[in-house]
Formats: structure tokens, sequence, C-alpha cells
């Protein structure tokens, strides 16, 4: 039997999305939520597995998802390598400017964290457990999913 656990973590980042025919072509920011959901076999019982009844223990997970995602990106301003606009703006050396090889779209910032984590929880914790989604919500009603399947 597989089961699914998920966990979230906030975050506060800017970003501008240079193509947009609309308002976010302007430098703006979210509070993001991440979520990742996590699939794999609850482990049996076992006085010496702290972890017995569970897929992976949702403190592990915000760990993973704070060191990975929060600590690199919380009050940072994610910027496309090929943004010629910010480019012009001087802001190479920007405090807080990341510099990322995608549009930074909820879409685009979703897939980035699970090509990132995905392989990272399983060498971290295990073969049978899966990344199986990662979710961004840029506002408490629009989100982007990266996950596994069609």
């Amino acid at each position: 039997m597989i089961t699914e656990v998920t966990k979230w973590i906030e975050l506060d980042m800017g970003h501008r999305v240079p193509y947009h025919e609309s308002k976010c072509r302007h430098m703006h920011g979210h509070r993001y939520r991440i979520e990742a959901t996590l699939e794999g076999p609850i482990k049996e019982a076992n006085e010496k597995d702290s972890q017995s009844g569970m897929v992976l223990d949702f403190g592990y997970i915000k760990r993973v998802l704070m060191e990975e995602v929060h600590d690199k990106w919380d009050h940072r301003f994610l910027i496309a390598h090929d943004d010629r606009f910010m480019k012009q703006q001087d802001l190479v050396t920007c405090l807080g400017c990341i510099y990322v090889d995608f549009i930074p779209t909820a879409e685009n910032i979703a897939t980035d964290i699970f090509k990132r984590l995905a392989p990272l929880f399983k060498s971290k914790f295990g073969e049978q457990l899966t990344l199986k989604r990662i979710r961004v919500y840029e506002t408490p009603t629009s989100y982007a999913d990266c996950c596994i399947g069609g």
C-alpha cells in the first residue's frame, strides 16, 4: 500500500514575468506557499525506529524544504538570466537578487524545486520514497503543480 504525506512552508519572494502583457511584467512580490507531497509505504512498527507508522517524519520534510528552498529564496528576488530589462537596470550585483535559467512563473518555480528535490529525498531517505508533487501557491487562490505522472 502506498500513502502520501504533504508538508508546506511559506516564504516571501519577488519576481517579474518579463514578457507578460499585464501588470506581472512589473517587479512585485508574493507570499508563496510551497507544498511537497511524498509517497511511499508506511514503515512497520519497530521500537528502534522513531518513524514507525510513518511514510516520512514531517520534520524531515520541513528540514529539506527549509534548507533547499526557504533559506535560499526567502526575501530574495528571482530574475530570469535573459531578462534584458533587469540587466539594463544594472542589477547584476543587486543584493538579494538570484538569477535563474527560467522565467520565474509559479509553473517554472514548481518545476525547478521538483527537479532539485526529487533526487535529494531519494538519496537521503531511501528509494521507496518518491517526491510525487511540488505545489507552488503564488496567491491563496492560484497555484501550479509539478508532479510525476501524466
